[in-house]
């Protein structure tokens, strides 16, 4: 009986990882670079040396690329804290996202897909697409402060949430004014004043 030899098992990363990771950096490196009309898959795969036919089956349109390459990088640069309270958590969470922001390249490409998503359906969905992944896991952040009794059982984690991030965008998109420490701790302050208020207005067992 002939001994069979097991497949070779694949490692975690590798290769696919890899190529994964050059073709969201060549991505990202174009929409500054050029934008996101001029940016095509085969400058992308040009770009990041890698086959297009790769690119081609793997993301099929430059919108899920788009989409993809920012939720990697977001991912990669946003951890979500756990710091035990409320403020704490959300100071931290807030920080990262204003220093990202605040950076040439990420505000660049913030600049360059909100602006393009006002004339591509395609983008302006996997804008859309974008938000709602990076909002679901900076929600744990408020369900945790719930569950704590910092916030009434009624609140939505994606309102908070949004409400926090979009002054932080409106900061750096339209405003101009300068992403410290000190607007953050503001904008901090502001949603705890509001969150509490919920709180103390809330009747009794609830």
């Amino acid at each position: 009986m002939s001994e069979q030899v097991a497949a070779p098992r694949r490692r975690p990363g590798g290769r696919s990882a890899r190529v994964a990771r050059a073709v969201f950096d060549a991505t990202i490196t174009l929409l500054v670079e050029s934008g996101y009309d001029r940016l095509t898959l085969e400058n992308v795969a040009v770009r990041a040396r890698v086959n297009k036919t790769t690119v081609y089956r793997r993301w099929r349109t430059k919108s899920t690329l788009v989409a993809q390459a920012c939720l990697e990088a977001a991912e990669r640069e946003i951890p979500i804290p756990d710091n035990g309270n409320l403020r704490d958590d959300l100071r931290a969470l807030l920080t990262e996202i204003a220093a990202l922001l605040a950076r040439d390249v990420e505000g660049t490409v913030a600049r360059v897909v909100v602006g393009g998503a006002a004339h591509s359906p395609e983008l302006r969905e996997a804008l859309q697409s974008f938000w709602r992944q990076r909002v679901a896991p900076a929600a744990n952040v408020v369900e945790r402060a719930v569950a704590r009794g910092e916030l009434p059982a009624g609140t939505d984690p994606a309102v908070l949430i949004e409400t926090a991030a979009a002054a932080l965008w409106m900061r750096r998109l339209v405003s101009g004014l300068p992403l410290n420490d000190a607007f953050v701790d503001q904008v901090v302050e502001l949603l705890l004043n509001g969150a509490m208020s919920a709180v103390a207005e809330s009747p009794p067992g609830e």
